[in-house]
C-alpha cells in the first residue's frame, strides 16, 4: 500500500504511483501488507528536512526513511521535492522525473 501526501502545487497521478510500487514489492517479493508513506513538496521545502534530519543545508530532490525497526507495518516515508525534480528534469517530462525519483526513493528502504 501506498499513502500518497501531496502538499505541493503540482499535480501528480497518484495511481501510477501506486501501479510503480505495486511492481516494485512484487519483484522484490516485498510484504504486500506493508506500507510506504510519500510526500511530496515544492518550494525548495525538502532543504528544511535535509538540514533536520541529514544536517546538510540544501534542497534534495528525494530523501528516504527506512522504517528503523522490520516489524512495523511501515517500510518508510519518501519525500519528493517536485519544484528540484522540475529543475532537474532536462529533457525528460515531469512524469518521467518523478517516477526515476520514485523508483530511486522505494530502493532505499
Amino acid at each position: 500500500m501506498l499513502n500518497i501526501d501531496n502538499q505541493s502545487k503540482y499535480r501528480v497521478i497518484n495511481s501510477l504511483f501506486e501501479r510503480i510500487q505495486k511492481i516494485v514489492f512484487t519483484e522484490e517479493k516485498a510484504d504486500l501488507d506493508r506500507y510506504i508513506d510519500l510526500l511530496f513538496v515544492d518550494n525548495y521545502e525538502s532543504r528544511s528536512y535535509n538540514k533536520r534530519f541529514r544536517g546538510k543545508d540544501s534542497e534534495t530532490d528525494v530523501i528516504s526513511f527506512p522504517a528503523e525497526l522490520e516489524f512495523l507495518p511501515t517500510y518508510g516515508d519518501i519525500i519528493i521535492d517536485i519544484s528540484v525534480a522540475d529543475r532537474q528534469k532536462d529533457n525528460r517530462t515531469l512524469e518521467e522525473e518523478l517516477t526515476t525519483l520514485f523508483l530511486h526513493g522505494v530502493l532505499h528502504l
